[in-house]
């Protein structure tokens, strides 16, 4: 039996950085707070651009705008290779994921990604082979961790 994961109580400080990336995210997609007060029967001299975004968006486009590759070394083994290909995925759904991944951050301060492969994929991807000892134990070790991290 799995134990049970621990009770988190929300703080009050944990509220306050809620509501500041709330904000952030609001002033991201340009509902910015109006400085002027509009007086009666006078047009409306609020004139609101929105900077955030451009900023943004240009920052996530120099990070992953273009194709992205992971690789090892060239003297590392051809199954390594594969499972590390395997582990990322096909690069059309990569590269989105990275890209959300760093919008989330540049607006919020902060992105993580946490990596947790199937369990059962170790089981039957990488273990039929002339290393099937080495893969069992590295199966096994991974069973017993949470997040996989290279």
């Amino acid at each position: 039996m799995q134990p049970t994961q621990p009770q988190y109580t929300i703080t009050p400080d944990d509220t306050k950085r809620q509501e500041t990336i709330a904000a952030a995210w609001r002033a991201y997609h340009g509902e910015l707070v109006k400085p002027l007060e509009r007086m009666p029967d006078q047009p409306d001299d609020n004139v609101m651009s929105n900077r955030c975004q451009p900023i943004v968006d240009r920052g996530v486009d120099f990070l992953f705008g273009k194709s992205l590759e992971i690789s090892l070394d060239e003297n590392a083994p051809a199954e390594a290779q594969k499972y590390l290909d395997d582990l990322w995925g096909r690069q059309e759904k990569r590269i989105p994921l990275l890209q959300k991944l760093a919008m989330s951050g540049a607006i919020a301060g902060n992105a993580y990604l946490r990596i947790m492969p199937r369990r059962s994929y170790y089981d039957t991807a990488y273990c039929g082979r002339s290393v099937n000892s080495i893969c069992a134990n590295r199966a096994a070790r991974l069973r017993d961790r949470d997040a996989l991290l290279y």
